[in-house]
């Protein structure tokens, strides 16, 4: 029988690593062993401690001249992450081809309906929706509330 055998005629061998008598198996097998804690532990830490960045996905936009209604990244336009766009961060038309003529549309909390919010076009203006008639940041707020619990 090999003497790295873990059971002999029913006895368990012990580990003789801190008495300076251990043999070239019971180092591999420490080793294997720590490198198996610390991989687990790195693993606990990236997901919880460091999760990965959050993606924003794609935003709707709506061109000022044709109208028409067009999705953008919104990760490669950090800009456009709120759904707020200065006259100097409008997004070009991909379907009439003018430069900086869309605005970033927001869903209405209520109805889910796109729509540039008035106070983007006319600063000052009520953000309100024009299909369903809700106030955007009071039904926002509403929406968050009851997402999180809180009153």
């Amino acid at each position: 029988m090999s003497s790295y055998s873990f059971w002999r005629k029913g006895e368990v061998k012990r580990f003789e690593l801190f008495r300076g008598g251990g043999d070239k198996t019971e180092y591999l097998f420490a080793a294997a062993l720590a490198l198996i804690v610390v991989g687990a532990l790195y693993l606990t830490l990236k997901t919880v401690i460091w999760p990965a960045p959050q993606s924003y996905g794609m935003k709707w936009a709506q061109c000022e001249k044709c109208k028409a209604e067009f999705q953008v990244d919104a990760d490669k336009h950090p800009e456009i992450i709120n759904g707020e766009t200065p006259a100097s961060k409008k997004q070009d038309c991909p379907k009439c081809g003018a430069k900086r003529s869309a605005w970033i549309m927001n869903a209405c909390p209520k109805c889910g309906k796109n729509f540039v919010r008035p106070s983007v076009l006319h600063p000052g203006a009520k953000d309100v929706c024009p299909f369903c008639g809700a106030d955007y940041l009071k039904a926002l707020t509403e929406k968050i509330r009851s997402e999180t619990g809180n009153k």
